[in-house]
């Protein structure tokens, strides 16, 4: 089957286990199918490799057109490549305010605190945390994990 011929299938009823890894990519960075897109991400990632993160890559180098893939590239990005994914969300900060989105790099900070301790991946999470400070607590979906976030990183900042 084309790319094309996915697209026309119900996310649910294709095997992406089933898929070669140059096909999953392709459906992870179409633009049109969303749920289709998260999917063949969520494989990926679970393979692991570079085929993954350069599609989780891809999708973070685009306009954001649907901030729950967005969001999952983040989380599947730093799940592969805490590095890379720093330096990614370094440059992301400044440009979305979107929760979904910040929610996804506070997990990602949270899930390996150490690493966010010094140099410039600690002055990005003081930056993400300075950012999460500014808004609403009620716009997150985990209230506790963005209160803990900036207990940790911004310390008596929280709301």
């Amino acid at each position: 089957m084309t790319i094309n011929e996915f697209l026309m299938v119900p996310h649910d009823q294709i095997d992406y286990a089933s898929l070669d890894t140059g096909l999953l990519h392709d459906l992870a960075t179409q633009d049109s199918e969303p749920y289709i897109a998260t999917s063949a991400l969520a494989e990926l990632g679970a393979r692991g490799g570079a085929q993954a993160i350069a599609a989780a890559k891809e999708i973070l180098a685009a306009e954001p057109w649907d901030r729950h893939l967005f969001a999952f590239a983040i989380t599947t990005l730093c799940d592969l490549d805490r590095g890379s994914a720093a330096e990614t969300m370094s440059r992301l900060l400044g440009t979305t305010s979107d929760p979904k989105v910040l929610d996804a790099m506070v997990e990602c900070v949270l899930s390996d605190a150490d690493h966010f301790e010094t140099g410039e991946a600690r002055a990005f999470a003081d930056s993400l945390a300075a950012k999460i400070a500014t808004a609403e607590p009620d716009q997150f979906t985990d209230v506790e994990e963005r209160a803990a976030f900036l207990e940790r990183y911004r310390a008596g900042s929280a709301s």
